[in-house]
């Protein structure tokens, strides 16, 4: 037992030996304290302005966020990405199908291409399970779905021009197309409690002159990664226009609201449409008479209740 855990510790060590980049630490050492800050900025507004918070479905995304900010209200630990309410439900960790999903992603794109997309932050101390891109196993999920997208599509959502991802976990698909794609704005819409928690990391890697975190008035800047509470971007009844609309597993893990908001907007206007779901009984999307998917296709790495819907 002790054998083990002294196993995990060194590979985790070791992983961050690997990743390391002074800058990196220092920014993110610098800017950590701004969760709180940039929490109390947003509940303050939403008070001003009395926002309404819709719930959140049947999942349990209410306990989830509440812990969440209970953890982070101080400081955001230099090693978040272990914290149980991250690891459990925005850190994809199992090794048993990366094998498989490398073979797809290194087949849709070229090699130099594949190491850029791969190549891990240290920020968050993320666990490296593959040594030869130096890359984390969350990392490489999320390069999968853009990499089935291709496969079926022929078409590369990393080259859109605008963005919107639906509950963007702690940033990762965020970083891997900015990585890639600098020109492109990026628009995140989450639950206040991980807008802020992706402020902080995506701030710390691109630096905060490139994250704009809405709190007041909605003002898209191009280019730049931009943050914005789903409860307060539907309460604006505002229209916001996108080539691509990207979704893992959040949409449908999203209150029955939620769900109807984005289908009563097709999407965004989006020409380009990545939903990643489980068909369950909180999901009203994967059947809805109202959506077109040209792609409707089961995530054989995942189980038969999962499915790709793709346009």
């Amino acid at each position: 037992m002790y054998i083990n855990k002294i196993k995990i510790i060194t590979f985790q060590l070791l992983s961050v030996v690997i990743l390391f980049k002074l800058q990196d630490l220092l920014s993110f050492l610098r800017i950590r304290k701004l969760y709180s800050v940039k929490y109390i900025e947003f509940i303050n507004n939403a008070k001003e302005i009395g926002l309404d918070f819709y719930p959140v479905g049947t999942y349990d995304w209410e306990l989830w966020r509440r812990d969440i900010k209970n953890n982070f209200s101080k400081n955001l630990p230099i090693y978040f990405l272990h914290s149980h309410n991250i690891s459990k439900t925005m850190v994809f960790g199992s090794t048993k199908y990366q094998k498989n999903k490398l073979l797809l992603i290194e087949s849709c794109f070229q090699k130099e291409y594949v190491k850029r997309m791969l190549r891990e932050s240290f920020i968050g101390f993320p666990i490296i399970s593959n040594f030869k891109y130096l890359s984390s196993e969350n990392t490489i999920h999320q390069a999968f779905h853009l990499s089935s997208y291709y496969n079926f599509t022929n078409k590369n959502l990393i080259d859109s021009q605008r963005i919107v991802e639906w509950g963007g976990g702690y940033g990762c698909l965020a970083r891997i197309v900015k990585k890639i794609n600098p020109k492109c704005t990026y628009i995140i819409m989450d639950l206040p409690e991980l807008s802020v928690l992706q402020y902080v990391y995506l701030s710390s890697i691109f630096g905060q002159s490139e994250v704009n975190f809405i709190t007041k008035n909605l003002e898209i800047e191009e280019g730049k990664i931009n943050l914005i509470s789903s409860d307060y971007f539907m309460s604006l009844d505002k229209e916001i226009k996108t080539d691509t609309f990207i979704s893992n597993w959040a949409l449908t893990e999203s209150g029955e609201d939620y769900q109807n908001y984005v289908l009563g907007r097709k999407f965004f206007s989006a020409e380009n449409i990545l939903v990643s779901c489980i068909d369950d009984r909180n999901n009203y999307i994967i059947n809805n008479e109202s959506c077109s998917f040209d792609y409707k296709e089961p995530i054989k790495v995942l189980g038969d209740k999962n499915f790709y819907l793709m346009k």
